[in-house]
Order: structure tokens, then C-alpha cells, then sequence
């Protein structure tokens, strides 16, 4: 049974990824902070094969401990300090926890003879763009989250080269599904659909490549067989389509059979820092990883629909 230490197993990803490795026999060993919320893998607690074990990121003697103790065959990277809703952690907490945590778990593991390490990366390391984004553009990212990410990302890819490490940073795109975060926009859109209650929106011109998160745990474990061959390459993980949020919105209110009202913002009113155009080209995923994704927007909005009506109660 092979073993993954994963970190950010509490947040909206991660709760996905180990859900999937712990069905598919993997030994499963997340690495979580006490102060952190743990409400998504709570009713694993008892399961067979996974383990918790309480470590911060930016301690790195706490890390080595962890490392050193489980030993692992693919370490899946998904910890990470974010921006929703516009509002972000301070310039410290996101180089502490997005480029301090990164270096101290590579550093722990540079010992360890591991298969693969995944890193997640993020798109908003391109910056503004007019057309898809390829993992070879320039990267000019518009603000500090952007910057943080980007930093780690290009440390992983250095570490690789210089170590020989089994490392890929996979870049991902708008993942939406069950038990993400309770502000990010596809909750909001549903939760007041669902509730028949007013949806109150910005620019409805502003768009996002929204790919379904099962998906996006497909393409985690497709890439621990892949690592050792593509040792520091980075991979973006979207759905190659671009939604606007208007249409979006259409489709959410069509998966909960919702009438809601709708109040808009200023058409053309794109938010600081946001790229008129946000489509994944995810070829090199596909030519590379074997992953292209299955699950078409509307098909994922329902499945999560069906999850939103039964765990309601995790949004109250």
C-alpha cells in the first residue's frame, strides 16, 4: 500500500483528493494545523489508513518530523494561504505559508526516495491575458497572491532540476464542487438559488474557466505516475472553456430550478487585478499527463446541486 502525505487535506481540494486516495487504497497521512478547520474530513477521523498528524507549514523542524516519520511514496502539496472574494491574507501570511511552506516540506523530503511530489500552483500566476493561458507565457501576475504562487512555483521547478527530485506543479483554473469554500462564487450563486433568496452579483462580463473538482483530483493522480518523467514541469488544469459570470449564473439557477432575482453590477467593471480573459489551454496536461477533463459545466453543476441540498447545513 503505497503512502501520501497531503497538505491542505481541510480545505476544498484537498478534502476531494483524499476522499478519492483513501477509496482507491492509498494510505493517507494529511498534515493539518491545530487552529485549522477540519469540518470536511472529520467523518474520516475513524477511517482505516488515514492518519492526521498536527504540523505548521512554516516550522520547518515540525515538517521534518512528519516527513521523516511517514516516509512517503507521492507527497500532494495543496496547502495554501488564498485570496476569495477579493480579500486576502497580509503580504507575510501568503509568502509565509505559499513559498516558507513549499521550501520547508521540500527541504524535509530531500532525503526521502519519493515518487512524486505535486505542487499546486494557480492561474492567477499569469496576470492579464487576451487569449488562453500556456504554461510557457510570461507570467506577469497583478497582485501579491499571484506573486506568492508563482514564487513557489518557480522554486519547485528549480528544486527538481537541481536535485533530481520527481516534482511537477500542476496550475489550477476555477475547481468548483462539493464542500468548497462558503464565499468563493458558485456557493454564493447556489446557496441563494437554492433559497430562492436574491443574488447580488458584479460585472456579469467577467469570466472564469470552471473545472469540476473530480476532475482535478484525476489529474493529481494521474501525475504521480507521471512526476519522475516530467520532472519540473508545470501543467495547467482547466477546462480549455471560458463561462462569464452571467452565464454562470444561468446555469447554477438551472441546476437548483431557481427563479431568484438577480441584481447586477456594472457590465465591464472588471475588479483590480482581473484578466479580461481567463481560459486554461491545457494540452500539455493532456499530452503529457493523460488528463483532460470529463465532466462538462452544466453536468457538474448538478451533481453539485445534489450535494449542496443534502449538506446545506455545513453553509448555515
Amino acid at each position: 500500500m503505497q503512502k501520501v502525505l497531503i497538505t491542505g487535506a481541510t480545505g476544498f481540494v484537498g478534502a476531494n483528493l483524499t476522499r478519492r486516495l483513501l477509496r482507491e487504497g492509498y494510505e493517507v497521512h494529511a498534515v493539518v494545523r491545530s487552529a485549522g478547520t477540519h469540518w470536511r474530513i472529520a467523518e474520516l477521523a475513524s477511517a482505516p489508513n488515514f492518519f492526521l498528524h498536527r504540523a505548521d507549514l512554516r516550522d520547518a523542524d515540525e515538517v521534518s518530523n512528519v516527513v521523516k516519520k511517514v516516509r512517503p511514496q507521492h507527497i500532494a502539496h495543496l496547502a495554501v494561504a488564498g485570496m476569495y472574494e477579493g480579500k486576502t491574507g497580509s503580504d507575510q501570511e501568503l509568502f509565509q505559508t505559499n513559498v516558507l511552506g513549499l521550501i520547508n516540506l521540500l527541504h524535509a523530503a530531500k532525503d526521502i526516495p519519493y515518487e512524486s511530489f505535486i505542487n499546486t500552483g494557480s492561474s492567477s500566476e499569469y496576470g492579464f491575458t487576451n487569449k488562453p493561458m500556456r504554461e510557457n507565457d510570461p507570467c506577469k501576475p497583478v497582485n501579491v497572491y499571484g506573486i506568492s504562487k508563482l514564487a513557489a512555483t518557480q522554486y519547485a521547478s528549480l528544486h527538481a532540476k537541481e536535485f533530481g527530485k520527481p516534482i511537477i506543479t500542476l496550475r489550477l483554473f476555477s475547481p468548483y464542487g462539493p464542500y468548497d469554500f462558503g464565499g468563493r462564487f458558485i456557493v454564493y450563486a447556489m446557496k441563494q438559488s437554492l433559497r430562492g433568496e436574491t443574488l447580488q452579483v458584479g460585472n456579469p462580463d467577467s469570466r472564469r474557466d470552471f473545472v469540476y473538482v473530480e476532475d482535478v483530483v484525476d489529474a493529481y493522480i494521474n501525475a504521480f505516475g507521471y512526476a519522475q518523467k516530467f520532472s519540473g514541469e508545470i501543467y495547467n488544469i482547466g477546462s480549455g472553456t471560458e463561462t462569464t459570470i452571467e452565464n454562470a449564473v444561468q446555469e447554477v439557477q438551472r441546476a437548483c430550478g431557481s427563479h431568484a432575482e438577480v441584481i447586477w453590477g456594472n457590465s465591464g467593471a472588471f475588479r483590480p487585478g482581473e484578466s479580461p480573459r481567463w481560459q486554461a489551454d491545457s494540452m500539455k496536461a493532456k499530452r503529457d499527463l493523460s488528463w483532460e477533463p470529463e465532466t462538462n459545466f452544466m453536468d457538474g453543476l448538478e451533481k453539485t446541486a445534489k450535494w449542496f441540498k443534502i449538506n446545506a447545513s455545513f453553509y448555515e
